[in-house]
């Protein structure tokens, strides 16, 4: 109904606010059964996604990132799902965290600025987030990052290497396999039935993936970055096969 479309409007802005990459995320929003898919990265499960967007701290290496998230408004034909544009703009004055594989980019002092983004919200009948879609560029013609969006975007920014999308199969493959580095998919048993086709079917499940938990009270915490830690297999590699979200960008 329309006064619940109005509360679920409400709520993606919160969310799409608070994502998890570009601020700390509002995990309280989240289902337990949520799914990220972006462009190339994903589908990625809530603690896949959560641990993978915490490993990088974007909002620390860019702390003047202003975020401008444009009202929402309801699928036409999913009445569950809610569309947004979003634009990003900052300046790294502090080193990048890449995780815990490769060291953190030192400053550049070089300005992102995407092109505008298109993200959708997508609830469950409990008004949580169970599907929450980004990174897809809607005007590669803006911004300085070459049309790309989320993460690589940012390493893009930093004259960080991104290799082409048809390397990332290959590139993704030996960091599925290393415990605590960022995840550029959820293994296909740890992902809602519908999702499970589009998830990777070697390298570590969840359970076994990380050692901690970002953003969550569990004791088992997740170490502080530092200037030395980092990930480099980014949150933007899969091989499998996906369907863009419709409307595409």
């Amino acid at each position: 109904d329309k006064a619940n479309s109005e509360i679920r409007k409400q709520i993606a802005m919160q969310f799409a606010r608070a994502d998890g990459l570009y601020r700390p995320p509002a995990a309280d929003l989240m289902a337990d059964d949520f799914v990220f898919l972006g462009g190339i990265i994903g589908p990625l499960n809530r603690r896949d996604y959560l641990n993978t967007v915490g490993s990088f701290e974007v909002y620390n290496s860019f702390p003047d990132l202003q975020l401008d998230v444009g009202e929402f408004s309801q699928d036409p034909n999913d009445p569950d799902r809610f569309w947004s544009i979003i634009r990003v703009s900052g300046t790294h004055l502090a080193p990048q965290s890449l995780g815990s594989v490769l060291p953190a980019i030192p400053v550049t002092r070089n300005r992102l600025q995407p092109g505008p983004q298109a993200v959708s919200v997508t609830f469950d009948a409990k008004n949580k987030v169970r599907l929450y879609t980004g990174g897809y560029v809607a005007d590669r013609r803006e911004g300085n990052t070459g049309g790309l969006g989320a993460f690589f975007a940012v390493l893009k920014a930093i004259n960080f290497p991104v290799p082409p999308p048809e390397a990332f199969a290959l590139i993704r493959i030996p960091f599925e396999a290393v415990k605590d580095v960022p995840k550029s998919s959820s293994h296909a048993d740890d992902l809602p039935g519908k999702y499970k086709a589009l998830g990777r079917t070697y390298g570590l499940r969840t359970a076994e993936a990380w050692s901690y938990d970002r953003f969550s009270t569990s004791p088992k915490a997740a170490p502080k970055q530092t200037a030395s830690t980092g990930t480099a297999a980014a949150m933007q590699a899969r091989s499998a096969p996906t369907t863009a979200p419709q409307p595409m960008p």
